[in-house]
């Protein structure tokens, strides 16, 4: 039986080096992807793109939804690598989680719970019942003077009353502790206290969060008292 020669070519639409028997090479030869392709679409050029990732060339149909040549490329550039305050873990985090109240600083909840263990400065000596009990009464005392809005952006939905200086520290539940917060600007200013309870005593972080707190409650009640006036009910 004679032996058939074999012929290396270059697929003329895509450019992939491929080879088929001589005697079924012509010139212009398409390679089987690119002749599957042409049969069914009319054309034999591949749909190539790039990956967002490495930039990587990669042949897909026209109809997939396709932006990267594997899950690893994926994964990176939905990423981000962050350190966990706490442990100093090495983690990765979506980058839009950033964008929202996430801040994308401990690696799990049981490190986000240490790292607030740490700065505690006393230990709670009252029970919860207590804690529960005078904390109600001072919220109910607020929102019958009608101080029910958020004090950084002056919205009535979703309103919280945060501890100026955390219960867990002072347990002090008294009016002058307390300060009513929307849900966003509720974890924004937590954020902010722990930061600087970290580099500052107390007494220095309470009179600092105070005057800063309560003047911005000032200026956001002239605001809506305004607002009301110009537009009445």
């Amino acid at each position: 039986m004679r032996k058939r020669s074999i012929t290396n070519y270059i697929c003329s639409a895509c450019g992939t080096e491929c080879s088929c028997r001589t005697d079924t090479y012509f010139k212009g030869k398409l390679c089987r992807s690119c002749t599957v392709r042409k049969n069914k679409t009319g054309s034999p050029v591949p749909h190539i793109i790039r990956c967002k990732n490495c930039n990587k060339k990669i042949v897909i149909p026209k109809s997939a939804n396709k932006s990267y040549c594997s899950k690893e490329c994926r994964i990176n550039y939905l990423t981000i690598e962050r350190e966990c305050l706490y442990c100093h873990k090495k983690f990765r985090i979506y980058k839009s989680s950033l964008k929202t109240n996430a801040t994308g600083n401990f690696c799990s909840r049981i490190c986000y719970n240490n790292y607030l263990r740490k700065i505690n400065l006393k230990i709670y000596t009252d029970n919860k019942v207590h804690y529960k009990r005078k904390f109600t009464e001072s919220k109910k005392i607020l929102k019958q003077k009608n101080i029910c809005f958020c004090a950084i952006c002056g919205t009535f939905k979703g309103i919280q009353y945060h501890h100026i200086i955390p219960y867990r520290i002072t347990q002090n539940d008294n009016l002058t502790n307390i300060i009513p917060l929307c849900k966003k600007h509720h974890k924004v200013i937590e954020d902010i206290t722990i930061k600087l309870l970290l580099i500052q005593n107390i007494d220095v972080a309470e009179l600092f969060l105070q005057n800063v707190l309560r003047q911005r409650q000032i200026e956001t009640y002239y605001v809506i008292k305004e607002l009301n006036t110009l537009n009445p009910a």
